[in-house]
């Protein structure tokens, strides 16, 4: 869509715009998607350098997605944008920085001059407030924001606002499985007296090693959520194996091997997509390269690429941190670990990607590392 003089688009092509957009945006489930969308639309038709919608958030107002800015958070109650939440009303601001509700710390953060400011409350269907849409600099040289624009953002809002309170809810609920997957993902951990981080650790180094293999972000997006669940079989171990602090017998280890399977028949049940890559994953995380692996003795692409990725994160991070029967092993031991078992244990393209992106793997244990009680 070419840009325009809004003062100049008549009522037809003005229509025509908003339809353009609002179709997608109302097929629109993601969020980040979305904002983009409906930004991109409010650039587009009231003809300035930057639109941002600002979510509320108890007592923060934030925007994830502004036009070449990542995300943003301040207090709900600075500057215009909060002067707007505060009073629910629109506001045109065309010399800012001599308006003392200002706040030019975002300014100052980006390097960005702001001569104009719109800014006007988006509501729920409940009236509550849901955000504010802020419009900044008129591209026009020398005019600044009127009532027409202000009447033009909020036909915006109104076209888009139900998809974006849909779409913070589909949020909502994403983050809420992911709780509930992290939640029984250390429920199984537990057991074994592993931390609530592993599996956590295990996740983003599964996603590393997905992005880095050229997955796409939705697949590598799945690895991740799933990858804590590689281990619920642990819950049907006996604890004297489970956390027998010395080398188990072969008939102990025969029982501890049965985790694999466990934990496959209890995701494999369910219909969801991230429980179904969780069963591949406790099945076949522990398969071997070179078919010594169990439960099946699968052996190279045998093994389904989920399971491939869990085992280098899984081993990775079982070495990398203390575990009841041994301790932490130096990083160089780790390394040359992996470079033993490259083609034996791993994947090699897997252990290859695992040394090409060593750097974020130690950028998550710093992030994620455990904390114990003194």
């Amino acid at each position: 869509m070419k840009s325009f003089d809004p003062q100049h688009l008549s009522s037809d092509e003005l229509l025509q715009s908003l339809l353009e957009y609002t179709t997608k945006i109302a097929e629109e489930r993601e969020l980040d998607k979305l904002l983009v969308l409906m930004n991109d639309l409010g650039k587009e038709i009231l003809v300035c350098d930057r639109c941002t919608l600002w979510l509320v958030e108890q007592e923060e107002v934030w925007t994830k997605v502004a036009h070449g800015l990542e995300e943003l958070r301040m207090p709900k109650s600075r500057g215009l944008v909060g002067e707007c939440v505060t009073s629910g009303l629109s506001l045109i601001v065309n010399d800012p920085y001599n308006d003392p509700r200002f706040n030019q710390e975002v300014d100052q953060i980006t390097g960005y001059q702001t001569d104009s400011i719109l800014v006007i409350p988006l509501f729920k269907n409940d009236g509550t407030l849901l955000g504010v849409y802020q419009a900044i600099n008129k591209s026009i040289k020398g005019e600044g924001f009127t009532k027409h624009d202000v009447q033009r953002l909020q036909l915006i809002a109104t076209f888009s606002s139900k998809s974006l309170e849909s779409a913070l809810l589909y949020k909502e609920i994403e983050y809420t499985q992911m709780e509930l997957v992290y939640m029984l993902g250390e429920a199984g951990e537990s057991r074994s007296k592993e931390t609530g981080n592993h599996v956590k650790r295990v996740g983003e180094y599964s996603y590393i090693l997905a992005k880095a293999l050229g997955l796409s972000a939705d697949e590598s997006e799945l690895i991740r959520l799933a990858a804590p669940l590689h281990d619920l079989g642990k819950v049907g171990i006996p604890d004297a194996i489970l956390n027998k602090p010395g080398r188990l017998t072969s008939d102990e280890f025969e029982i501890m091997k049965t985790h694999a399977e466990l934990g496959y028949n209890i995701l494999i049940k369910s219909k969801r997509r991230i429980l179904k890559a969780a069963a591949i994953q406790a099945y076949e995380h522990q398969e071997k390269y070179n078919g010594t692996g169990y439960p099946r003795g699968l052996k190279g692409k045998e093994i389904h690429l989920h399971g491939r990725i869990c085992a280098v994160a899984d081993v990775f991070d079982a070495l990398s941190n203390d575990r009841c029967y041994k301790k932490a092993w130096p990083m160089d031991k780790v390394l040359n670990l992996f470079e033993e078992e490259r083609g034996k244990h791993f994947d090699p393209e897997l252990v290859d990607l695992l040394f090409n992106n060593l750097d974020k793997f130690k950028k998550v244990m710093v992030e994620l590392a455990d904390k114990f009680d003194d």
